[in-house]
């Protein structure tokens, strides 16, 4: 299994390149100094250094927001720009109180905060139509900093930790991937 970041990129872009070429090419340049700088003073805070390092090698992919690349499962993964525009997005409407009070009522975790329908910062790093993966910066007490949950816009499901870092959610896509336990469909990915 991958350990760093770096690891997991390398087994994720050989099984793109190797099943699903479109994909592969969808795969963006870099992020910039510049980009990740804009995004760390976005949010206010500090990104871990798994998500920086990540967004360092792929800066999301190319015509995945609200278009037809998706890494996975339906979820775009986002560039530093999109990032951005969706926490400003979800930020504003949390201040401008169209949340109603209280979050998920299916949630049960205490890893996660569920005193309101959104945190700011809570770091959005894919998108699948209103739901997706994000990065937790203000756990709650049994929770711990930089782990990832799924965010359901509608409330299907509970919000529940998937990975304790960013690193560790990678490397877990990168091991079902390296494993062959994915299938393709029409051009898309769809984890085992």
């Amino acid at each position: 299994m991958a350990t760093t970041v770096a690891e997991s990129w390398h087994i994720i872009r050989d099984t793109l390149r190797e099943r699903c070429t479109e994909l592969f090419d969808a795969l963006a340049r870099p992020a910039t100094k510049r980009q990740i700088a804009k995004l760390q003073k976005t949010i206010g805070k500090p990104l871990p250094t798994d998500l920086v390092e990540s967004l360092q090698i792929h800066n999301g992919m190319n015509d995945s927001y609200l278009a037809l690349n998706r890494l996975f499962d339906y979820e775009a993964l986002l560039s530093t720009e999109t990032i951005v525009s969706q926490w400003q997005m979800m930020t504003r409407m949390l201040r401008e109180g169209f949340f109603d009070d209280g979050g998920c009522s299916l949630t049960r975790t205490r890893k996660i905060k569920n005193d309101s329908w959104w945190n700011a910062l809570w770091i959005p790093i894919t998108d699948a139509d209103g739901s997706g993966y994000c990065l937790d910066l203000d756990p709650a007490s049994r929770g711990v900093e930089g782990q990832v949950f799924y965010f359901y816009h509608n409330a299907a499901r509970p919000r529940e930790v998937v990975a304790k870092s960013y690193s560790q959610w990678l490397a877990n896509i990168a091991k079902k991937m390296g494993r062959g336990k994915f299938n393709v469909d029409d051009g898309a990915i769809w984890l085992e």
